[in-house]
């Protein structure tokens, strides 16, 4: 599957980009969410479905943003979702600066590979 991606370098580099949009789309949207939290004083009931709402948001987001290329869209959607989460877990510890909490999610990385690969076909099938 990887020999797949690695045959076009502008596949590798439409993973790379949709990445770094869909991490760009996370902290917007978790700094706009965070003020909501504060101000309206809002649960654990609620935080946690919006969190996962804001992480398949951004996939989606980054990857319509990200690829150019209109080809082997589930591919890359799934290395998107994977290594989103990778570098996510990585940013936002670096942010929160306690790499203590670092725990392996499976539930959140299924939902993420999933929402790559729905979100890497939606895209590649959208006509710019």
């Amino acid at each position: 599957m990887f020999s797949k991606l690695v045959k076009g370098k502008d596949n590798i580099f439409d993973v790379l980009k949709s990445i770094v949009f869909s991490l760009l789309f996370s902290i917007i949207f978790v700094l706009v969410f965070a003020i909501f939290v504060k101000y309206l004083s809002l649960g654990e009931e609620v935080i946690v479905p919006v969190n996962y709402v804001i992480k398949v948001l951004s996939i989606l987001l980054g990857c319509l943003f990200g690829y150019k290329n209109r080809e082997k869209g589930a591919v890359k959607g799934l290395f998107t979702g994977i290594l989103y989460y990778l570098f996510s877990i990585l940013l936002f510890s670096l942010f929160s600066g306690n790499f203590d909490l670092i725990k392996i999610n499976w539930i959140d990385i299924l939902c993420l590979i999933l929402s790559g690969i729905i979100s890497g076909i939606i895209t590649v099938n959208i006509k710019k």
